[in-house]
């Protein structure tokens, strides 16, 4: 009976395995003929792609990128993280490390969280089940997105864009606290990995560079995609609803680019803390190396995006916010000052605790010699 159960489960991994390889190929015939038969459309999503990517995407992601795998490199996670570890563990039930994580999510972007997270997991300072519910809560919209490009530039409110913001990181500050519910598994220990040398300064910011290179390069194909199938969602359907569906969930920033001034503004936040495929699959990584089923992770974006919905409709009522009227089909403007006072005292207070920490560290070493 046992060789029996065994022989039908091979089977059934086998069926899988095949239907999975024929949805795979029939994607990429179909992809590649709609490439051949309409290349004026797709000629037109990589321009729109590479639109975002230098006016949105380098400009706002970049130095964070490079900062968050900087202090990963330095060790100052675990030394910034430390002052905090009574209210980490308190909301979020996790190690000193996840307070780091959580607020260069906050302040970076969508896949800064993930890449820490990543980083941290490889170095065996958290575990896999650490990383796991991280991963569900720490995936956020830089505020220079939320402000300044949707709130400023395309809304013409920044306080809406503030509204937006709050938004979002109220949901996922809710999602983290939920996520202490969520019973763990003990076997899930700290990865094994080898010892990792002690760089300088001046090494790890080069080695944070080149791999921030890696990761906005590939962030950008990701996004001259998915802006590239958006474009040829019009040969397929005439239906706005079925298009404006299709922009929300595939590419954040085309979304809302698209939608605007269509929709109410909590469904904005809605789209913004969903994040969009093209979003998700940029931490893909992440959730392979930490072993997350992506079913898992796309319903707590669900859940994220419901619950930015509710909190903006709430402080809309509680606080009434004015806005210009938009004329339908105006183009949004893509503003050049997408960051603030306040994220510019963060950096350099970063880039402060950096330059202390290395410095402690090398005391710290120089003495025990």
């Amino acid at each position: 009976m046992e060789i029996i159960n065994k022989i039908k489960k091979e089977s059934l991994k086998c069926y899988i395995a095949y239907v999975k390889y024929c949805v795979a190929l029939f994607f990429v015939f179909t992809v590649g003929f709609f490439l051949l038969r309409f290349p004026e459309k797709t000629s037109d999503g990589i321009r729109e792609g590479l639109e975002i990517s230098a006016q949105v995407l380098i400009p706002t992601l970049f130095p964070f990128l490079v900062f968050s795998s900087l202090i990963v490199n330095s060790d100052l996670c675990t030394s910034l993280s430390s002052h905090f570890e009574k209210i980490t563990k308190l909301l979020f039930s996790q190690s000193e490390q996840c307070f780091a994580v959580f607020l260069m999510s906050l302040v970076g972007g969508y896949p800064v969280g993930a890449g820490m997270i990543k980083s941290l997991y490889e170095k065996g300072e958290i575990t896999r089940d650490e990383g796991q519910r991280m991963l569900l809560f720490c995936f956020n919209t830089a505020p220079a997105f939320a402000i300044s490009t949707v709130g400023f530039g395309m809304l013409k409110s920044q306080r809406m864009g503030v509204v937006i913001n709050i938004s979002v990181i109220l949901s996922a500050l809710i999602i983290g606290i939920l996520t202490r519910f969520i019973k763990t598994d003990e076997g899930y220990y700290k990865k094994q990995t080898e010892i990792f040398p002690k760089y300088s300064f001046s090494q790890n910011l080069v080695n944070s560079v080149s791999q921030s290179i890696n990761s906005i390069f590939m962030i950008c194909a990701w996004v001259m995609l998915f802006t590239c199938i958006i474009s040829l969602s019009d040969i397929v359907t005439d239906n706005e609803t079925v298009k404006n569906f299709i922009c929300s969930v595939c590419e954040v920033t085309s979304g809302c680019k698209f939608l605007y001034d269509k929709v109410p503004i909590p469904v904005l936040a809605g789209i913004i803390s969903f994040g969009g495929l093209c979003t998700h699959l940029q931490i893909m990584s992440a959730i392979v190396v930490l072993k997350l089923k992506y079913v898992h992770f796309l319903v707590s974006r669900i859940i994220g995006a419901a619950l930015s919905m509710v909190i903006c409709q709430v402080i809309i009522n509680v606080f009434p916010q004015s806005t210009q009227v938009i004329s339908i089909g105006q183009k949004p403007v893509y503003t050049e000052h997408v960051t603030s006072f306040a994220i510019t005292a963060a950096l350099l207070a970063l880039c402060g605790l950096i330059l202390i920490g290395d410095n402690y560290t090398f005391k710290l070493k120089h003495n025990n010699h």
